[in-house]
């Protein structure tokens, strides 16, 4: 057996560093959009002019995640 250490800082690539700068920007960005109750990704990627190779799907969805969102499809 083994026990997951809750403390445990996964080491983040630079697009999830990139990313993690950006959070308190995009959590404005949806206050800011209350009437709006969905986002998509794609428009996530064009608020921050980033390609889908630069922030694919996984990453977006993964952070958002960690963030405390929830995702649907």
């Amino acid at each position: 057996m083994r026990v997951i250490n809750p403390d445990y800082l996964k080491p983040e690539t630079a697009q999830e560093v990139e990313m993690s700068a950006n959070e308190a920007n995009l959590r404005g960005w949806f206050a800011a959009n209350t009437g709006t109750e969905f986002a998509t990704f794609d428009q996530i990627r064009t608020k921050y002019s980033k390609t889908e190779a630069q922030w694919p799907d996984g990453l977006i969805h993964q952070k958002l995640i960690e963030w405390g969102f929830s995702i649907v499809d």
